[in-house]
């Protein structure tokens, strides 16, 4: 079988269930894995999994968690995740990184941000603070004010109170507006007489002075007539840039895309590689820079995997939040205004795409008005007319004001969108268009039903580079205020998610190599600490980034991931509180036990299963994990369960009379239509063979849809008990942790059943394993975090009230079983290891 072939097999196999086995699975070991996550891979053939194995930089494996284990070595550290979600590392394609550093310093610019000011005077303040550092006749800067935030723009009789003796200069949170003092004006020599310039204006009060206001090419006229700013050394900007790829890491960035910016910028960036790789970078260079490209690839090349230069970034419009972008219709506030005109021609715009194009370089355009938008649009149509080239890319970044027209020409032109994703801060911008054109803006949701390729950004300062809150922007469209702006623009979680990774992967030409955790994609990765899809798509945002992973390196862990990642083996046992380390499971029901209950027969005896993969065998092991029936090393020490098979055994029962029931219930496709329950005659521990009694089959009453929506991934039972002569089953709810409790009493093996739902219990995680005392008076449940002990008063409601609860310490529970009324038994799969814990032991429980 070839390859293809291979692969081609595997996916036909994960379209009903999880991959059994990873694509492409290769010999060596994994330095190291996840397993039991939520793992969203963004590749359409595998688009959910379980574990993920890395090897040096890459992805060596992807599928079940079972799947995923004969790759872990002596060596390989394993991170168990117990359902949070893996995603492959977020990729901004739209942002102006800077270096960070302190506000004070003298390279410092002071933040004025919404976080950071709340009122005009707050602003002043802080700025105030920084003339106190700054020699008189210097500039003293801030960033990022917002003037919904503050009421209004500042002026320059505000900034005139930070002082009169330096030039004041306050950017707006868009970066196309700004703010100065009288002082920066004069150095300009603005006033009444001087001209709003070509592409730009100066804010006037009534008299028709200058208010200090200044609208896009109006800031660089007051700019470049002040004094030069400090400039930092090469090991500064390295040092300040490091601290912000530090920050972006913590939020889960792996690659960023820098829109506009210079040679001596690259040459910057390979410093920052040269110290540490920790960023991808993907540069646009300004449209200046084109005439010394020729020379520039000579030098230093097109770049690699860390940086490369691939794009050029032109302006040709103006800003959305400044409200100066050109429209057709005028502005919902302004009846009388259509925003500002690009300076330049359609025959000069015209003129620099075809240069970029056939210069063989991508062409990055800015454009955030309709009129504006198609302006672009007819320069590409014109180039490609000049020179077709199909796999061209070329794209506009933010298109904000679009139309269905617009799109559709985008969509035949095959251009690359980079729309804004800011509506949680910036909202409130998009009432200066009006409500009939927010159906049309950031047009997200559209250009995807459209299969236009579109790619995650944050455009950073602008908004900031959080890709959780620019994924909640896109799937809710809701404002930090609760305002809901063009909702039919709203995408689902995974079409966000696959725009900050694929999408952008696509946008930079690196697809084929990043943006999905696909096997021999480079391992650029993050850990959440839920799965986004099953949580309030309004608290998205509040997600916390616990891991990034940068080819294959951990470049950023919270508190949350052990300081070294854990290994399954050569390791010391965690043992929490309450529990007994027994000993560990022999070779058989080691392999990866999924459930145990004790005999009816024999107090010393406990019958175990193992998963899928294994032979359909039961194991009898005494309490220390030893196996009874004692066979050659390379046989398998199980008693054969005749005529069974094994599919995927999640747990193992009894009834009253000591008969076992054998669960193959494993559902994680949630798909399965041949779920069976096994009554088994219990043998002797030592027997070879076990006679199989009956098969029942059966189905869950509330399943139609095979598999469902990801939403209602609740259809995988993996704990199974029995009250009197009923049997009981929990589900593993894959969408939220709420477990249903099913019963089924007529067990006839001549027919195919429906289960009884009977009710529904928050255990605030996974359910995994079950099982009941003898007389049916506690129930004890294992979840991924924590054992849960209830005393059972209703036989229709056996979950009702819980009397205790017990949490791990770092073990992978997937069985747990009573051994008399004081005690229970439980498993840890990762490490085969057998523990005991008192019911006395248990923390009371307070709902």
């Amino acid at each position: 079988m070839t390859i293809s072939q291979r692969i081609a097999a595997a996916v036909v196999a994960a379209s009903c269930c999880l991959a059994s086995s990873p694509w492409a699975m290769a010999e060596p070991f994994a330095d190291w894995v996840i397993l039991d996550a939520a793992v969203l891979t963004m590749d359409h053939e595998l688009p959910n999994a379980e574990a993920v194995a890395v090897r040096g930089d890459r992805i060596q494996a992807v599928g079940t968690t079972e799947a995923i284990r004969p790759l872990i070595g002596p060596d390989t550290k394993v991170l168990q995740l117990r359902g949070k979600a893996v995603v492959p590392g977020f990729d901004d394609a739209h942002l102006h990184p800077t270096p960070l550093f302190d506000e004070l310093s003298p390279l410092g610019t002071v933040p004025c941000g919404p976080d950071d000011v709340d009122d005009i005077d707050s602003l002043v303040a802080r700025l105030k603070a920084k003339v106190a550092v700054t020699p008189d006749g210097q500039w003293v800067r801030g960033a990022r004010y917002e003037d919904t935030k503050l009421g209004r723009h500042p002026t320059r009789k505000d900034l005139d109170r930070v002082s009169t003796t330096h030039p004041v200069y306050v950017s707006h949170s868009s970066g196309h507006v700004a703010a100065v003092n009288s002082f920066a004006l004069a150095l300009a020599d603005v006033d009444a007489d001087t001209p709003d310039p070509a592409g730009g204006a100066f804010d006037r009060d009534a008299s028709g002075q200058p208010n200090g206001v200044l609208r896009e090419a109006a800031k660089s006229i007051v700019l470049d007539a002040g004094p030069k700013r400090p400039s930092p050394s090469d090991a500064e900007w390295v040092e300040g840039m490091l601290r912000r790829f530090d920050e972006y890491s913590a939020n889960g960035l792996t690659s960023i895309q820098h829109a506009g910016t210079s040679f001596s910028t690259f040459r910057k960036y390979a410093l920052v590689q040269a110290e540490s790789q920790q960023m991808r970078i993907y540069v646009m260079l300004r449209y200046g820079e084109l005439t010394d490209l020729e020379r520039m690839v000579d030098d230093h090349g097109r770049g690699d995997q860390w940086l490369k230069v691939g794009a050029i970034k032109m302006f040709h419009g103006n800003s959305l939040s400044g409200q100066t972008c050109w429209l057709y219709e005028p502005y919902a506030n302004r009846p009388d205004y259509y925003g500002i005109p690009p300076a330049r021609s359609q025959a000069a715009l015209n003129h620099r795409v075809l240069e970029i194009h056939k210069a063989g370089m991508q062409a990055c355009i800015h454009a955030n008005g309709d009129r504006e938008i198609d302006m672009v649009l007819d320069a590409y149509q014109a180039a490609l007319a000049s020179d077709p080239r199909r796999n061209h890319r070329h794209r506009i970044e933010h298109a904000s004001v679009t139309s269905r027209s617009i799109l559709r020409r985008a969509q035949r032109l095959g251009v690359v969108l980079a729309p804004h994703s800011y509506i949680y801060e910036h909202g409130d911008k998009m009432e200066a268009y009006g409500p009939e054109r927010w159906p049309w803006m950031h047009p997200n949701g559209s250009a995807m039903r459209m299969g236009i390729p579109v790619a995650g950004t944050s455009d950073s300062p602008v908004s900031a580079a959080i890709p959780l809150r620019r994924i909640q922007s896109m799937v809710t469209r809701t404002s930090k205020e609760g305002k809901v702006y063009g909702p039919e623009q709203r995408v689902t979680v995974e079409q966000a998610i696959h725009a900050w990774t694929m999408g952008s992967a696509y946008a930079s030409f690196d697809e084929r190599h990043k943006g999905s955790l696909t096997p021999g994609k480079l391992a650029d990765l993050v850990v959440l600490s839920d799965d986004p899809r099953t949580v309030d798509p309004m608290t998205i945002q509040d997600l916390k980034v616990e891991l990034t992973a940068v080819g294959g390196r951990v470049v950023y862990q919270s508190e949350a991931i052990p300081d070294e990642l854990e290994k399954l083996t050569n390791d010391k046992p965690k043992v929490a509180k309450g529990q007994k380390l027994l000993g560990k499971l022999e070779h058989g029901p080691a392999r990866e036990n999924s459930g145990i209950v004790r005999s009816r027969q024999r107090d010393d005896v406990f019958w175990m299963v193992n998963d899928s993969g294994d032979q359909p065998a039961i194991y009898a092991v005494r309490d220390d994990g030893t196996t009874y029936r004692k066979v050659d090393p390379k046989k398998n020490p199980g008693t054969h369960v005749q005529k069974a098979k094994n599919k995927d055994w999640e747990d193992i029962a009894v009834m009253p009379d000591g008969t076992l029931i054998v669960a193959d219930v494993g559902n994680n496709s949630n798909a399965r239509r041949d779920l069976v329950l096994y009554f088994v005659a219990e043998p002797e521990p030592d027997a070879a063979k076990a006679k199989l009694l009956k098969t029942v089959h059966f189905g869950y009453p509330d399943q139609s849809m095979y598999p469902p929506p990801r939403s209602d991934f609740n259809f995988d039972c993996e704990a199974v008990f029995t009250l009197g002569e009923s049997v009981y089953l929990l589900s593993k709810n894959r969408s939220n942790t709420e477990t249903k409790v099913y019963r089924l009493s007529d067990l006839d093996s001549k027919a195919y059943h429906l289960l009884e739902l009977v009710d529904h219990a928050n255990l605030h995680g996974q359910v995994v394993a079950a099982d009941a005392l003898p007389d049916g008076s506690r129930v004890v449940v294992a979840t991924y975090k924590a054992l849960w002990l209830f005393d059972v008063q209703d036989a229709d409601h056996p979950l009702a009230h819980p009397i205790g609860r017990l949490p791990y310490r770092g073990q992978q529970v997937e069985a747990v079983c009573f051994d008399g009324p004081k005690r229970v038994l439980f498993t840890d799969e990762a490490t085969s290891l057998m523990y005991e814990a008192a019911i006395s032991d248990f923390e009371p429980y307070a709902p």
